[in-house]
Parts: structure tokens; C-alpha cells; sequence
């Protein structure tokens, strides 16, 4: 199945803050926690859609994470 993530450069720094261990939802502003709502959003969609939630675990931004790094190239 195609898929198509699309973020804005709010939710990708964001992303990319989560990733680094940069930011975390304790630290985040409002607005980052408002991105941070919408990333686990998108990513939770994408799993069920791709009925791949079972084996994504815990790590769900991880697995987002590399999903949308994996469409980049």
C-alpha cells in the first residue's frame, strides 16, 4: 500500500526534537504539544491503515519517524 505522510515544518521539527531527545511532551510549548498530539495522530492512522499496529510496539514515533524518512528517498 502507497502512503503519503505530509507534515508541516512545525510537526517535522517537532518530529525530528522527539527523535533527538530534544524535546519531550513535558517540555514541549503548547503549540509543540499541539504537534505532538497531531504526529501521534498521523502515525496512529498509518498503522491501522497498514495493519501493521501489532507489530510497531511501543516505539510508534520511532516507527513514524522512519516511515517518513523511508518516502524521502
Amino acid at each position: 500500500m502507497d502512503y503519503k505522510i505530509e507534515l508541516t515544518p512545525l510537526e517535522d521539527r517537532v518530529l525530528r526534537a522527539l527523535i533527538n531527545r530534544t524535546l519531550t511532551p513535558d517540555t514541549a510549548t503548547s503549540e509543540e504539544a499541539d504537534a505532538i498530539f497531531t504526529i501521534v495522530n498521523k502515525a496512529a492512522n498509518l498503522m491501522f491503515s497498514l495493519g501493521v499496529a501489532d507489530e510497531v510496539g511501543d516505539n510508534v514515533i520511532g516507527w513514524f519517524y522512519e516511515m517518513y524518512t523511508k518516502q524521502s528517498c
